[in-house]
This record gives C-alpha cells, sequence and structure tokens, in this order.
C-alpha cells in the first residue's frame, strides 16, 4: 500500500510539467506582454508628471516688456567698401642690391697641425655565457 501510493506521488510529481496548459513559448510571449505593458504605464505616468510640473513652473513667471536697446552717441563712421579695382597700386620695380663683399679670408701665420685623439669610445667586456 505504501509503495503503491509513493509511485502515484511520484507518477503524478513528474507529469505535471507535462500537464501544464503552457508552452515555454506561450510563457514567454506572455512575460513579453507583460513586461511591455508594465514599461508603457510607467512612461505614461513618468509623462503625465512631466507636463503637471511644467505646468505648475510657468504659473509664477511673469512676462515683461524688453529693455530698450541704448543708443550710441558715438557711432563708428561706415568705411568704404575697396574692391578689387580700388585696390592700391603695387610698385613693381626692381629692388637694387648691393653686392657681398667678396674678399677672400686671411690665412693663418703657422700651420695647423692635427692632433689624433685616442679613441675614447672604446672599452672590453668580458661576458661569459
Amino acid at each position: 500500500m505504501k509503495l503503491r501510493n509513493l509511485i502515484i506521488v511520484f507518477i503524478l510529481t513528474l507529469s505535471e510539467p507535462l500537464i501544464s496548459a503552457q508552452s515555454f513559448k506561450e510563457q514567454y510571449e506572455q512575460f513579453k506582454n507583460n513586461a511591455k505593458n508594465s514599461y508603457s504605464s510607467f512612461r505614461d505616468e513618468c509623462n503625465q508628471r512631466y507636463i503637471k510640473f511644467l505646468a505648475e513652473a510657468w504659473d509664477w513667471y511673469e512676462g515683461k516688456a524688453p529693455i530698450p536697446m541704448p543708443k550710441d552717441e558715438s557711432p563708428v563712421p561706415p568705411k568704404p567698401y575697396i574692391g578689387e579695382n580700388d585696390k592700391p597700386h603695387i610698385d613693381t620695380k626692381p629692388i637694387e642690391i648691393d653686392p657681398v663683399d667678396n674678399n677672400p679670408q686671411p690665412k693663418p701665420i703657422e700651420p695647423i697641425k692635427e692632433i689624433p685623439t685616442p679613441d675614447e669610445d672604446y672599452f672590453t667586456l668580458k661576458f661569459y655565457g
């Protein structure tokens, strides 16, 4: 008797997902629709609150006439337009250049001797590898 009841409970437990009325796709579609509906209702509520806020925010504002622009007692006189034909004439005569002095440089009194210098970049390196 106990074994029979245990088997019946076991079979009912395993068969419950198979008997369910909705498939996984239907459950997903229902979840997706619920999420869309909750999001759209949330957006609508936020928009209504924002509209109410804007309506109340401008109630205190009073419109006034603009301040007149100050008049300048000493306006800058207009400059005449200088077109391409009215540009000043450019003088194109050649410029005279003084020639460079080509005197030879003086020669040294004593000859310059070249002094050899030891190679200072040379060094030894012992490497054991």
